[in-house]
């Protein structure tokens, strides 16, 4: 499988890597705990973060939990319903067996510095659950798996912690479509946390999206380009995969419903070096805001190219980061967030109990934030909801009960008014059409509506 593979998430998340081994078993030193990767990689992704990795971590997180090691042989069976070799210890000792997790994500190469923030969030929630005794007494075990943009090995990771391991309950970063039609198959709930795809669109029912997912972008993205006054879009979208062809096809969709006119839209490479081109076409096109689908990097260079051609439009974008605050071409630029601002430090108290973590467990995260920090925070945080009631030995079928108890449940705040979620017993989740309006002024990013959402 040597072909190269771009994966392009419909809220313009793209990452490349190179397909290799497609085997259906992994290392443990494969799937390590915290950075889901080893050696150097592994301590500057985690240092970044302020998270402390040693050598002697293990496959799970949390407080001296230690995940399962054993190589039993997977039964093939549903990951439902059972414990797990780890838990039937814990059980047997006479302790609350663990909450086993599996995070799923693309977290080494291009992938990984995007990534990596959602999987911070998902270590610091583990230790801050762990450090008050866990969740009705159960720890949290978070096995963490990069798959490094194969999707075939996100699923085999997926299996060998649902199968190998006790997961009984999945979160992706990426990859999220091949992983949840296996969760499909095994009757596995996959709560977030990058929900790629149109998996997560009303079609499969144990995939449980906290927030809004590909559509949502798409029609947020839109809509606060409108709350601009501008009416001038130029879309440019990379070509090396359909999937962006497809975000393009969305954006032209729902920017017809808000009367904005696109004057411009561009087939473009992520790997170019320049987009002067591009930036004169979209400039002499008349374009008032730019809507890139593609990576955070060609989004960099394509602004500086524009504005070398004293071409200063709006960006719009829902891969933003604290990374563009420290460059002018960005002021005025629009992060397109599905979920509560990731810069903000106070708010509410369920904020203050985001910002308290992560100042205790990775406080450098914070200096050095994006929007998908807080996503995996709200997924991390839609779990502990459903499994309050787990039972001594957790199971799938229990997360999946907690779940489907939920109507009209904000987390505390966390998804405010229309963001309530709701799901349904065995049914797909509709898609939930409310962004956060966020802007970039003076070199800040600021929310001038708060934390109330924008909702269709």
């Amino acid at each position: 499988m040597a072909r190269r593979r771009w994966v392009v998430g419909l809220g313009g998340l793209l990452v490349l890597s190179a397909l290799t081994s497609c085997g259906s078993r992994l290392s443990t030193e494969e799937i390590r705990a915290q950075s889901g990767t080893v050696g150097a990689d592994r301590a500057a992704a985690a240092g970044d973060a302020g998270l402390s990795v040693g050598d002697g971590d293990t496959t799970a997180t949390g407080d001296g939990a230690e995940a399962p090691t054993d190589a039993a042989t997977a039964s093939g069976k549903s990951g439902a319903g059972r414990a797990g070799p780890a838990a039937a210890k814990a059980a047997t000792a006479g302790n609350k067996a663990p909450i086993v997790v599996g995070f799923v994500g693309w977290l080494s190469g291009t992938g990984g510095e995007t990534i990596a923030g959602v999987r911070d969030a998902w270590v610091v929630w583990s230790r801050a659950v762990n450090a008050r005794g866990g969740i009705n007494g159960h720890k949290v075990q978070l096995l963490v798996g990069d798959h490094g943009g194969n999707e075939s090995r996100a699923v085999a990771i997926a299996r060998d912690f649902v199968e190998n391991k006790g997961a009984v309950v999945l979160t992706t970063g990426s990859g999220g479509p091949a992983v949840a039609q296996y969760a499909l198959q095994k009757r596995v709930p996959v709560v977030g946390s990058v929900m790629t795809g149109d998996v997560w669109n009303d079609k499969n029912a144990m995939a449980f999206p906290p927030y809004g997912a590909g559509e949502a972008t798409a029609w947020g993205s839109v809509r606060l380009m409108k709350r601009t006054g501008r009416t001038k879009l130029a879309s440019i979208y990379c070509a090396e995969s359909p999937d962006c062809d497809y975000g393009n096809q969305r954006i032209k969709h729902y920017a017809q419903e808000e009367g904005i006119q696109v004057v411009s839209e561009i087939r473009y490479s992520v790997t170019a070096p320049d987009y002067t081109a591009e930036c004169i076409q979209m400039r002499t096109a008349g374009a008032e805001i730019v809507y890139p689908l593609g990576d955070g990097g060609s989004m960099i260079r394509m602004a500086k190219a524009c504005a070398r051609q004293n071409f200063h439009p709006i960006w719009v974008s829902p891969t933003m980061d604290d990374n563009v605050t420290r460059l002018p071409e960005f002021e005025g630029a629009i992060a397109v967030s599905s979920v509560f601002p990731w810069f903000l430090r106070s708010a509410s108290p369920a904020i203050d109990e985001y910002v308290a973590a992560f100042q205790k467990y990775a406080p450098a995260r914070l200096a050095r934030g994006s929007l998908f920090v807080p996503e995996g925070w709200v997924s991390a945080k839609l779990l502990e909801k459903a499994a309050e009631k787990v039972g001594d030995k957790p199971t799938s079928e229990n997360i999946l009960e907690g779940l489907w108890s939920m109507n009209g449940e904000t987390l505390g705040g966390l998804l405010p008014g229309r963001m309530a979620r709701t799901f349904r017993r065995d049914q797909p989740t509709p898609e939930s059409y409310c962004v956060f309006d966020t802007r970039l002024t003076g070199g800040r990013w600021t929310a001038p509506s708060g934390l109330e959402p924008i909702c269709r």
